[in-house]
């Protein structure tokens, strides 16, 4: 970051919107290389301004695991009361990874907001951060059994494949009767995602493959059972 952070967020509220737009574009295009902006960032973040707050959770989210002294605050960030803090927050914590290992109870406690973008958000953190936790594959599961979201539960199943155990196949297998077609068809994709880590589920795949009338979900279950069946 050739400027200063100070610099950059007194011109998010300039009068000049080419200024503005200049340093919104610089603030959305960190990388781990400005680490440096950390603190700095951090200062933002705790800001009454809720637009300087999400810049700086976006900011954060750009450099990664660097900025896992930013941790405590993004996890009172994930309180926010604007949504898109929230978000931002959460994708921070993703982006910075196994470091943010104290973010997993209140992220899941987060699976409960009231807007979806939130919650799916939540869904793809939770499994960068810890995707061996037991807490994590429970929550998940249960998100994927009762949120009425279908693009949440399209990302709660990403989720479960990158997982790949024994009691994510089963939340996988289980998705494959669900009323959605685009869930149905994630399934079949994470489940072919995970070739022979899915072997338990071949019975109920084959089954489920008599009844579905989509063609996707059955040419992606059918691809599955081979990698299942030949590794």
């Amino acid at each position: 970051m050739a400027k200063s952070v100070k610099l950059w967020f007194g011109r998010l509220h300039d009068n000049d919107e080419s200024l503005r737009r200049g340093a919104r574009r610089v603030l959305a295009g960190l990388t781990p290389a400005d680490k440096k902006a950390v603190p700095d960032l951090l200062v933002y973040l705790k800001s009454n301004d809720p637009t300087s707050r999400y810049w700086a959770a976006r900011g954060l989210s750009g450099v990664g695991p660097d900025a896992k002294d930013a941790v405590p605050a993004l996890i009172e960030s994930l309180k926010d009361e604007n949504e898109d803090c929230r978000f931002w927050a959460v994708t921070a914590l993703s982006s910075i990874g196994a470091e943010a290992l104290d973010a997993i109870p209140p992220l899941i406690g987060l699976l409960r907001d009231s807007v979806f973008g939130v919650r799916a958000a939540v869904a793809g953190a939770l499994v960068r951060i810890a995707p061996t936790a037991e807490s994590v594959l429970h929550a998940l599961v249960e998100m994927l059994e009762t949120d009425e979201n279908e693009y949440v539960r399209e990302e709660v199943i990403r989720a479960l494949g990158k997982i790949g155990t024994a009691g994510a196949v089963s939340a996988l297998v289980n998705a494959l009767n669900d009323r959605n077609l685009d869930v149905r068809r994630y399934a079949a994709i994470g489940l072919k995602m995970l070739g022979s880590k899915a072997k338990q589920a071949i019975p109920e795949i084959k089954r489920i493959m008599t009844t579905d009338l989509s063609d996707g979900v059955r040419g992606d279950l059918e691809i599955a059972l081979n990698r299942m069946e030949s590794e």
